[in-house]
């Protein structure tokens, strides 16, 4: 495990490292670096960073230091329609950029912002997506085909199909600490390289789809462990398989 002490507010220092806006800047915090040598921040990764006001990829607001980008996350109940929207500084109404609409039968659809409506499969291939490292979807965009995958840091990364080792955009999850005493939260954050801030409404709208998926892995997961070691109190002789 490599060690992070450097601190500066609304700077992102690794793909694996989660911005500290604004905490103390003695703290340290002990993180895995996928590449400590290529993500340094000197380097000047990350112009764009979109903070969650709460962790959650159906219902929250993310926003900018310098409020230049924001974006608004909506759903319904049960999550099986999203919408995105992008705000704008002149105080008009937001803008949505994605519909999601998620269906148990037949498949999922997406409305963009120029009211075109397809499978979300016709622009965001994400067959079987998990919280497993082993995890790929495929986006084509502008022309451009970009990966989304779990790095081994276990973080939702895109990164273009020709260079799969630097991520062109990230989340960060948010995290507790206890620093002197005090408990210290770090929001989660989308950061994106300015070589895709042109594409930052489809990065949002990827990342919201992708975040579900991987999210309702993970408590799939949970729920199957519980039910195994349940069946292990119910049954002498071990679960039934």
């Amino acid at each position: 495990m490599d060690s992070v002490t450097r601190v500066h507010a609304g700077e992102l220092f690794s793909v694996s490292s989660t911005p500290l806006n604004p905490l103390p800047s003695a703290m340290n915090s002990q993180v895995t670096l996928v590449d400590s040598a290529a993500l340094q921040p000197e380097q000047g990764l990350a112009s764009t960073l979109l903070y969650f006001d709460v962790d959650n990829v159906h219902n929250a607001t993310l926003s900018s230091p310098g409020g230049s980008a924001s974006y608004i996350i909506e759903s319904s109940p049960h999550a099986t329609r999203t919408t995105v929207s992008r705000t704008t500084r002149s105080g008009l109404a937001p803008v949505v950029v994605g519909l999601i609409k998620r269906n148990n039968i037949i498949p999922d659809k997406i409305t963009l912002e120029d009211g075109s409506s397809r499978h979300i499969s016709e622009w965001l291939k994400t067959g079987q997506f998990s919280h497993r490292p082993s995890a790929r979807a495929e986006m084509h965009v502008k022309g451009h085909k970009y990966i989304w995958t779990i790095n081994p840091a276990g973080q939702l990364c895109m990164y273009a199909a020709e260079d799969e080792t630097t991520p062109l955009a990230w989340v960060n999850r948010s995290r507790t600490q206890a620093v002197k005493g005090q408990t210290i939260v770090t929001p989660a954050v989308l950061a994106l390289q300015k070589e895709v801030d042109n594409l930052r409404d489809e990065v949002v709208i990827a990342m919201t789809i992708l975040e579900h998926k991987r999210r309702m892995s993970e408590k799939m997961t949970q729920v199957l462990i519980s039910t195994s070691y349940s069946g292990q109190g119910c049954h002498p002789g071990g679960p039934v398989v």
